[in-house]
C-alpha cells in the first residue's frame, strides 16, 4: 500500500494512506489541490494529479475574493558561493605552511608570533567553512537528510564525539546529494564518497596525531586536507547549485 506525504499549510505532514486522504478531504482538512509526494516521484504534485479519488468527493470550496493564495515556501534555495570559504582555507592553509616551515628551521619564537598573529584568520577560516557546509545540508530536500543542519556543524565542536560525527555529516551529505540526484533522474557524484571518508580521517588525524611533533608531518598533513577540500567541496556544490537551478 502507497503511502503519501502532503503539504498542509506549508509544513509537511504524513506518511497516509488513500483512504486516509479520502477522509482528510471529505471533512474540510484538506483539499484536492494539497500538495502531495510518494516513492517514486520526483516533485510534489496535487493530490487529485496523483490519488485515485472518488467522485462522490466534494470539490473544494470556492476561495474566497479577499483571502490570499495559499503560500507554500519554496524548495529551491539560491546558489552556494564556496568561493569565500576556499579564500580562507587556502589563507590560514598556507600561514600553516609558513609556520611549520619556520618552526623546521629552528626558530620557534618567529612561528608562535606567526601562529598568534594568523589567529583570527583561523577562526574566520572555520566560520567560512562551518556556513559552507550548513547551506550543503540546508539545501538537501528534507526527505533526503540524515539530520538537520545545524546537527551537522554543530556536532563537529563537541569534543571527542566530533571524531564520530566527522565520518557521519561528510559521508551523508554525499549520500543524500547523490539520492536527490537519482531522483531528478541525474547521475550520482563521481565517487564523493570516498573523499567524504578521507577528509573525516583527516579530521581527526589534524585533532589528534596533527599535534605530535614530527618534522614535516603536520605540513603534509595540511596539504592533504586542503586538498580534499577542494575536490570534495567542488563536486558537491556543483551538484547542489545544478539541482537547484532545475
Amino acid at each position: 500500500m502507497k503511502q503519501y506525504y502532503i503539504l498542509i499549510q506549508g509544513v509537511q505532514s504524513g506518511p497516509y494512506t488513500d483512504a486516509t486522504i479520502v477522509d482528510k478531504i471529505s471533512s474540510g482538512e484538506i483539499s484536492r489541490e494539497n500538495l502531495c509526494w510518494t516513492e517514486g516521484m520526483k516533485d510534489w504534485m496535487p493530490i487529485h494529479v496523483v490519488v485515485l479519488l472518488p467522485s462522490s468527493t466534494p470539490p473544494p470550496p470556492p476561495a474566497s475574493p479577499t483571502a490570499p493564495p495559499p503560500f507554500y515556501p519554496p524548495t529551491a534555495h539560491a546558489a552556494i558561493n564556496w568561493i569565500p570559504a576556499l579564500v580562507f582555507y587556502c589563507i590560514v592553509s598556507a600561514l600553516s605552511f609558513l609556520i611549520d616551515l619556520i618552526e623546521l628551521g629552528g626558530d620557534s619564537s618567529a612561528s608562535e608570533a606567526l601562529a598568534l598573529i594568523a589567529l583570527p584568520l583561523t577562526i574566520l577560516g572555520v566560520v567560512f567553512i562551518s556556513l559552507l557546509h550548513y547551506k550543503c545540508w540546508a539545501s538537501l530536500p528534507e526527505r533526503f537528510r540524515f539530520t538537520t543542519p545545524a546537527k551537522a556543524v554543530g556536532y563537529l565542536f563537541i569534543p571527542f564525539y566530533n571524531f564520530y560525527w566527522a565520518f557521519i555529516t561528510w559521508p551523508k551529505l554525499s549520500e543524500g546529494v547523490n539520492s536527490w540526484q537519482k531522483s531528478k533522474g541525474m547521475n550520482a557524484l563521481p565517487d564523493t564518497q570516498s573523499f567524504a571518508l578521507a577528509y573525516a580521517i583527516l579530521f581527526v588525524c589534524a585533532w589528534t596525531i596533527g599535534f605530535l611533533p614530527f618534522p614535516g608531518f603536520s605540513l603534509m598533513l595540511g596539504i592533504g586536507d586542503l586538498a580534499i577540500f577542494i575536490i570534495y567541496y567542488k563536486q558537491v556544490v556543483t551538484s547542489i547549485n545544478q539541482l537547484v537551478s532545475k
